[in-house]
């Protein structure tokens, strides 16, 4: 890529950096610190989940406004490639100057990235990474960073994030009043079927997660792993979410979505969990043979995506219960 290109993409992206409201205090930021300056430190999640504000609110809390950021989901970065990298490094400081540390944001998007990143550590820079596809974040940190990476996994509102979202205060049941433990209540049953993402919370309106089940598929699945039937791989997300809480099995699921292998299902639902979508839960067993062979039961990251899904799912209260039990279960 042209530094011309670069330059513009940079200016503009720096531009919401400056931008960032003062939003919800996540309970993953008591834990995300910087454990050791010559790691990369990587925070995970689900698209949409609060990622790159709460990378934001880190890096700034750190370092001030002496750090380069760079976000790859980007269309100007379509054609960016692993060689470009020492361009933008050379870019960053003809614009900015030189800095400490180097933010990149949804890096997955990058192949070979990882190599970069590895180079820039050894240089001496403080780098902090997100990223939307688990298996693949951590096969390339596996091959090339490892033991120089720490992971923290970000999930959508928790009922707590939720109830400050709303600027509901929360004191032990013990310490409540009848009426505040009415209202609670009250918010408890809003957040089971509303979910957790954070702009679908503060916005109280479906438009800001809409699309984020399509960019997950388009952008995640279909178009890294060249999948050229689309219309099974959303047969596969459909049925999988028909059946939150319910056990499956790779055979059902071939038939329940018309796919012409258990192999295939298999195949699928790996893809749709890396995405942070959804998650699968194996039924305890010793034998890790027996582990794979027995039904696994599947629940879905946030109530409100699962539903915009499979609009059933309003129907079913004690699924979206569990859903959210076993959500809360995996976050703790």
């Amino acid at each position: 890529m042209d530094k011309t290109t670069l330059g513009t993409v940079i200016v503009d992206q720096r531009k919401t950096t400056e931008e960032i409201p003062n939003t919800v205090p996540r309970e993953l930021s008591q834990t995300i610190s910087i454990i050791s300056p010559s790691m990369a430190h990587l925070v995970k999640g689900v698209r949409r989940s609060g990622k790159s504000t709460l990378c934001m609110q880190f890096i700034q809390k750190k370092f001030g406004k002496d750090f380069w950021y760079v976000n790859f989901d980007d269309e100007r970065l379509a054609t960016f490639r692993v060689e470009d990298f020492q361009i933008l490094v050379e870019t960053l400081t003809e614009v900015f100057g030189t800095r400490k540390a180097l933010f990149l944001d949804e890096i997955q998007n990058i192949p070979k990235w990882e190599l970069f990143v590895n180079r820039i550590l050894r240089e001496g820079y403080f780098v902090l990474i997100t990223g939307s596809n688990a298996d693949l974040l951590s096969r390339e940190m596996g091959t090339h960073l490892t033991g120089r990476h720490v992971d923290f996994e970000l999930y959508p509102f928790s009922f707590r994030e939720y109830l400050l979202a709303k600027k509901i205060g929360f004191r032990p049941p013990k310490h409540m009043r009848t009426v505040e433990q009415s209202l609670i209540r009250r918010e408890f049953q809003n957040y089971l079927f509303e979910g957790g993402m954070p702009e679908r919370t503060v916005g109280g309106n479906d438009q800001s997660i809409i699309n984020i089940p399509s960019d997950i598929i388009q952008k995640d699945i279909i178009r890294r792993y060249d999948i050229r039937k689309s219309g099974e791989l959303k047969g596969t997300i459909q049925f999988l979410l028909a059946n939150i809480g319910n056990e499956i099995t790779f055979p059902q699921l071939a038939k329940g979505a018309n796919l012409k292998s258990p192999t295939t299902a298999q195949k699928f639902t790996g893809y749709i969990e890396e995405t942070y979508l959804i998650f699968l839960v194996n039924r305890f067993e010793p034998k890790i043979k027996l582990r794979e062979k027995n039904p696994k039961k599947v629940y879905c990251i946030d109530n409100r995506i699962a539903y915009l899904l499979n609009p059933t799912l309003s129907e079913t209260k004690g699924a979206r219960l569990a859903n959210l039990v076993a959500v809360e279960l995996k976050r703790r």
